[in-house]
């Protein structure tokens, strides 16, 4: 008898550890964080002069930029990293190319600054995990107004063609650049269909909350607006359109508090995406989360806190999860179970990379207040 059951607790055992490994191998994790470069970041009560012009100061938050990154790839297991507003400055891109396994990506924005007439030096960048995908396709959209945007295409361990689309909206000033807006999403939702892949994700910073025309082009493209779909899932509801948000991701140079980054899917041929299910790609969303979400609840309740963490950027970081359809059979008792037998991952010393991986106390300990912004940029 007790042969028989230590066979069974080792079957099961063996099942739970193979589950996991295959969960964590078909998992798809996305985040997009608008970083600030700082050919537009003003100096405090200095509206004339930029961060740029101080290395002193830009290098230390680029260097905090690279360790958000490699705590969000280390800690919390994400595989893509969309950034906007990446700088091209030498020191700053360093940072990020010379990661050990994180690949990176880039396209440059064209045309002239207008705070100075040089040319512009901020676009956008995605790295992604080597260990996890492999490239097969990058391909810039050179968008109206010298904007661009980015679309790698990813192949994971099961074969599956993926696109993650990283964008950069303008600022809508005024009906011009609201059109514009539309018109860059829309030619994005294009691009990314012409790659011809199995699943896609579009994220980045929409400037525009999730009801507005660009968000909502998106959708009538045939994406899902994530946050949407997961508190769908959450709350058991459907119909919502994209009325629930979860919480303000920038203050914007006009003093709003707003949810303008976001992050949406599709599969190919699309399919009805029911609380978030991508049946044609086998990909369900598994949750969407700002960063600052992350820490515990008396914490990110705390309204001291909440603006320390603006201090690196005026965006916080968000993320969406996406796992293999099948893992949600897996009880909560099961992954718990499995977690026990294959220890805490945060311990794989080879996930952490070349810098230190932020800790909860270093996010507490950023400096509080928002960083000034360019009105245009």
């Amino acid at each position: 008898r007790n042969r028989t059951m230590a066979s069974s607790s080792f079957l099961r055992g063996f099942f739970l550890i193979l589950l996991l490994v295959l969960e964590k191998n078909g998992a798809l994790k996305v985040a997009t964080f608008n970083c600030l470069a700082p050919v537009h970041k003003s100096m405090a009560h200095q509206p004339d002069v930029r961060e740029s012009e101080f290395a002193s100061v830009w290098l230390p938050r680029a260097k905090e930029v690279s360790k958000l990154i490699d705590w969000l790839s280390a800690h919390k297991g994400v595989s893509v990293v969309c950034l906007q507003e990446f700088w091209f400055h030498p020191r700053w891109v360093e940072l990020f190319e010379t990661h050990p396994y994180l690949k990176l990506e880039t396209a440059r924005r064209t045309g002239r600054h207008p705070h100075d007439g040089s040319p512009r030096s901020d676009g956008v960048a995605t790295l992604y995990d080597r260990r996890v995908f492999r490239k097969w396709d990058s391909q810039v959209v050179d968008l109206s107004g010298g904007r661009v945007a980015l679309c790698v295409g990813l192949e994971d361990v099961k074969a599956r063609r993926i696109v993650v689309g990283n964008l950069h909206l303008p600022f809508p000033t005024n009906g011009d650049a609201l059109a514009s807006q539309v018109a860059h999403a829309e030619a994005v939702a294009a691009a990314v269909h012409a790659m011809n892949p199995r699943f896609s994700v579009v994220a980045g910073d929409f400037n525009c909350r999730a009801l507005d025309s660009p968000a909502l082009a998106l959708e009538s493209a045939g994406f899902t607006n994530c946050a949407r779909a997961y508190a769908e899932e959450s709350l058991g509801l459907s119909g919502i359109g994209g009325s629930l948000d979860f919480g303000v991701t920038h203050r914007t140079h006009l003093g709003d508090s707003i949810q303008c980054d976001h992050v949406f899917a599709r599969d190919y041929p699309s399919s009805s995406n029911t609380f978030g299910y991508f049946d044609n790609a086998n990909f369900k969303l598994a949750g969407v989360s700002r960063v600052v979400d992350f820490l515990t609840s008396s914490t990110q309740h705390n309204p001291s806190f909440f603006p320390a963490y603006f201090n690196v950027s005026d965006h916080l970081p968000v993320t969406a999860e996406f796992e293999d359809c099948f893992s949600s059979f897996a009880s909560a008792n099961d992954r718990r179970h499995s977690n026990d037998l294959l220890g805490d991952d945060d311990q794989d010393e080879g996930r952490r990379g070349k810098t230190a991986a932020l800790t909860e106390e270093d996010l507490l300990d950023w400096d509080s207040g928002a960083p000034d912004r360019d009105a245009i940029r």
